[in-house]
């Protein structure tokens, strides 16, 4: 459950960064121009994926690795970005669904996120630009970068390496793993994230 909600920070993380994508003629990546006063504003969340997603789980010496994609559908959420200061501020729900495959076998779960479930510290984010080409998001002491793949008028792609081992509580991850007594955990993959600019 532990390895559950470290993932879900991350994905609100990355969320409170998100956009949308759209051939609207505007930047593509590689993103260098980027900017606080182009990504102020609210957008909708439309596009959440994971299709690279690789996880390792040692217990008593014996690796389990699995891949896994996900995908979040039923969105309705939008992230709200406010400069000064810059926070991101994150409202709604979707349903994750992820589909694993680990030792032959294949299987599909999903799982509900709402915003109202989060604590008061994870509904609101620290956020800045970072060399016109990266948005860093700061929640609750855990931090994320992620590279912004469009920027448009109404559209904001970036991808988020799930690897970071920001992204995730500092007491139980070191380099992109999670570390329980007799349980090692670890993920890697790359999150992205669509949004769209509400009119």
């Amino acid at each position: 459950m532990k390895k559950l909600n470290y993932l879900l920070i991350s994905l609100f993380i990355s969320l409170c960064l998100s956009s949308c994508s759209d051939d609207d003629g505007g930047e593509s990546f590689p993103v260098t121009n980027a900017t606080v006063e182009k990504i102020a504003g609210e957008w909708d969340l439309v596009g959440l994926e994971v299709n690279n997603g690789k996880s390792t789980i040692k217990i008593q010496g014996q690796n389990i690795s699995s891949t896994f994609v996900q995908k979040g559908i039923n969105l309705d959420y939008v992230a709200d970005f406010k400069t000064n200061p810059n926070l991101a501020t994150a409202t709604g729900s979707y349903t994750i669904e992820t589909t694993t495959t680990s030792l032959g076998q294949t299987s599909t779960q999903s799982l509900d996120v709402n915003t109202d479930d989060f604590p008061t510290n994870l509904q609101t984010s620290e956020w800045e630009i970072i060399d016109g080409s990266q948005i860093k998001s700061s929640v609750s002491g855990n931090t994320s970068t992620s590279k912004i793949l469009e920027l448009t008028d109404t559209t904001f792609k970036y991808s988020t390496d799930l690897s970071q081992g920001e992204v995730f509580d500092a007491d139980f991850l070191g380099a992109g793993g999670i570390s329980i007594e007799g349980l090692d955990f670890s993920v890697s993959g790359e999150l992205i994230t669509t949004l769209k600019r509400i009119q």
